[in-house]
């Protein structure tokens, strides 16, 4: 800060606070030169933060197209929407599809036993154990269950309360109240489905009896297999073996079929080859005629559920268990299976079932109302049941080519603004403004980019990449540049631009070349052997691999089974799937365009990466840009305390001056 102590010049007769304030600011001069500097430095910091954020935009976008499956997008259609909806996903495949639905799967909704109040202390002392749903297995496999933990001194209300707070339990848990002094607590399975959610009760008391949920003593065995019609729809018992469908061809068995059983029945005894045909011929049989002759053998009660499966339930509580298959030497080829345990529910408000219907009149089953099962690469969407006088629903799945072409002009209008953004940072200005004079004074500005060698570099490098040619990808396709696809670049401005027409011959063409071209992908000289996997930090490249001698490119790897990983250098993290006892192979890992600027950007924005060292080597000028101007300012605070301290010494002489003056005329009056 400037000292603000004025002098005034009144002995003097000087004006020495002007004399004062024009001596420091010559001096402030050089504080000003040195916060322009810092100025242009921090602009240049800001506008390497702002290219940084477009450079990440971009990158995002490279992200969306470097792997194959970024490609598969899809267009579907439906004759009733309301029906059933058909949607791409990944190495979707086109086609047109008659569907008939027959049944939705459904969530199975159980109740408790009757109790007079939710409030009333239950005294239970255990732990129920459910399954987690399917989405929170899939996010984590490794925990199958969730336990709610029931103590004495529990309500009905806080157990419900202890099941929805549960880690994502596959049921959600609700009080209903059926009439006066009937409250009772019902689970809705999360997924819809067979076996959608299961139960079980440890500890001291069995929770889930003395709930009345399940029965104590009986246990139900459920086939693990959903037999259908040819027609579409779940087996019933009245479902003739001859009426099942077994595969394309819609049935083929045979005269001389039969089932054979293996298992255990309820009095503990081994069942082994027990053959089933019906009066002499299986195709005659009914899914019923099965239940009856299975409960027979089984000790137990048989009958076939709404999802075309045979339930035995077994009243003594003994464990049971069955496999049933076709007998070797039958012809036909019905899926069949063995059982699972499953405590019997005591009230049953709606079972589970799976879903069924016809897809160009092959009888479909699926546990969900969302098949990705049957269409590779694509979803049914199963939303109401088709009406007996309603024709086929008409689905259709096509490559959404107009997606795609947008996905990658949104990619090249990213590199196109990058591009222009450094161009015009680069740029140096002439500035025009008037003196004091009016005169016309012109000034050099120069650009924020102007001298920063790093953003030169990239823009080199992604230019460089954005027009190569992959000439590795000459082993699978003939686009081997963008150049090759209708993706050139403008001599005006070296923007990219895109040539509609071309690059849709270019999809019609080979679409798996043209993806190729952004995506990373990879591939082996031997069809037994696979590359599998790699990460951030490989690099393209054509390898030998001797897995008999388990080196790549001659250097010792790791095998992990039938993996070999690679380590250090251009292969750290390769994986190649390669058994010991092939031959010696090569393998190729290509990065696409998009791929490569993907890991570029990674590189240049990481640790020693020339962005961010960019960027901190300007925030170092900047911060001592900022500690030159503190201590040029303290130099001409210090001088302007000078200049003052000497004027105020020259004042107060002359005031001792003049006063001796005064003194030295009055004796000269006096003596006269």
């Amino acid at each position: 800060m400037s000292s603000s102590f004025s002098v005034g010049g009144l002995v003097s007769g000087l004006d020495t606070n002007s004399l004062i304030d024009g001596l420091t600011s010559i001096e402030q001069q050089k504080v000003v030169a040195v916060q322009k500097r810092q100025s242009t430095s921090q602009a240049t910091l800001s506008a390497l933060g702002d290219l940084q954020s477009k450079f990440m935009g971009f990158a995002a976008l490279a992200r969306d197209l470097n792997d194959m499956k970024d490609f598969d997008l899809y267009k579907s259609t439906s004759s009733d929407a309301e029906t059933v909806e058909l949607t791409g996903g990944t190495e979707g495949l086109e086609g047109s599809f008659e569907v008939r639905v027959q049944q939705l799967a459904s969530s199975w909704k159980v109740t408790s036993g009757k109790f007079a109040s939710s409030t009333t202390d239950l005294a239970l002392d255990g732990t129920l154990t459910f399954s987690r749903s399917q989405a929170a297995v899939e996010a984590d496999p490794t925990k199958p269950t969730v336990d709610v933990t029931i103590r004495p001194g529990d309500t009905l209300k806080d157990i419900a309360s202890k099941i929805n707070s549960a880690d994502n339990a596959g049921v959600s848990a609700t009080l209903i109240t059926i009439g006066p002094g009937d409250v009772r607590l019902m689970l809705t399975s999360v997924d819809a489905g067979v076996d959608t959610f299961t139960m079980t009760s440890s500890g001291t008391d069995d929770v889930g009896a003395a709930l009345g949920i399940v029965t104590s003593g009986t246990q139900t065995r459920a086939a693990d297999f959903a037999l259908r019609q040819i027609v579409g729809g779940a087996a019933t018992a009245a479902t003739k073996f001859s009426e099942m469908f077994t595969g394309v061809g819609a049935n083929n068995i045979g005269a001389g079929d039969s089932i054979t059983l293996d298992g255990t029945d309820s009095a503990g005894n081994p069942i082994s080859g027990l053959t089933f045909n019906g009066a002499g011929s299986l195709a005659d049989a009914t899914m019923g005629d099965l239940a009856t002759w299975l409960g027979t053998q089984l000790g137990a009660t048989v009958s076939v559920d709404s999802s075309g499966r045979l339930v035995a339930t077994n009243a003594s509580g003994n464990p049971i268990d069955f496999t049933l298959s076709m007998t070797a030497g039958s012809t036909g080829t019905l899926e069949l299976g063995g059982s699972s345990d499953q405590r019997s529910f005591a009230n049953v408000v709606a079972e589970g079932k799976m879903a069924f219907y016809t897809l160009n009149g092959l009888a479909v089953s699926s546990a969900s109302n969302t098949d990705e099962d049957t269409l590779s690469g694509a979803k049914v969407v199963l939303k109401n049941v088709s009406a007996d006088t309603d024709p086929a629903i008409q689905l259709t799945l096509k490559r959404d080519d107009e997606g795609i072409k947008n996905k990658v002009q949104g990619f090249l209008d990213s590199y196109n603004g990058l591009m222009s953004f450094i161009k015009q940072k680069s740029t140096a200005e002439i500035k025009e403004t008037k003196d004091a004079n009016g005169q016309t004074v012109r000034s050099y500005v120069p650009g924020e980019f102007t001298g920063q060698s790093a953003v030169q570099s990239l823009k080199s490098t992604l230019q460089t990449m954005m027009t190569s040619e992959l000439s590795r990808l000459s082993e699978k396709t003939s686009y081997t540049s963008f150049a090759s696809i209708g993706i050139t670049t403008n001599k005006s401005d070296g923007s990219l631009t895109l040539d509609a027409d071309k690059f849709q011959k270019a999809m019609n063409t080979d679409f798996d070349g043209m993806r190729r071209l952004f995506s990373n992908s990879a591939w082996t000289s031997d069809s037994s052997a696979t590359v599998g996997g790699w990460t951030q930090r490989t690099k393209s490249g054509t390898w030998s691999v001797d897995p008999g001698a388990n080196t790549i490119d001659g250097v010792s790897v790791t095998r992990n089974g039938d993996v070999l990983m690679g380590g250090e250098g251009d292969i750290e993290g390769l994986g190649i799937t390669a058994p010991s006892t092939l031959s010696p192979f090569t393998a190729t890992l290509n990065r696409g365009i998009a791929g490569m600027i993907e890991q570029f950007y990674n590189d240049a924005t990481g640790v020693g990466g020339l962005l961010r060292d960019a960027k901190t080597a300007v925030q170092n000028q900047v911060t001592e840009y900022g500690k030159q101007v503190s201590t040029a300012q303290s130099r001409v605070d210090s001088y302007r305390e000078g200049l003052v301290s000497q004027f105020s010494a020259l004042e107060q002489a002359m005031l001792r001056m003049k006063a001796q003056s005064a003194a030295f005329m009055s004796q000269i009056g006096s003596i006269g």
